[in-house]
């Protein structure tokens, strides 16, 4: 299943508690950074969540979409 979250402007304290339990429960967790100004910090995101993120980049997102 993709579950899509949007963590809006703010920081990584914007997470719901609906999207922190998606991702906590998810096997992968990634971070799209292109399309959104996120005042936040990864390192605290990755504590919160309790795994580690895989940053997404915009060729990922249109280029290899295939892979």
């Amino acid at each position: 299943m993709l579950v899509l979250a949007g963590l809006g402007i703010s920081d990584e304290k914007g997470i719901t508690l609906e999207e922190l339990e998606e991702a906590r429960s998810s096997d992968l967790v990634f971070l799209e950074l292109y399309t959104s100004i996120w005042h936040g910090s990864i390192e605290n995101l990755e504590r919160i969540v309790g795994k580690e993120i895989q940053i997404l980049k915009r060729k990922d997102l249109e280029e290899e979409v295939h892979k």
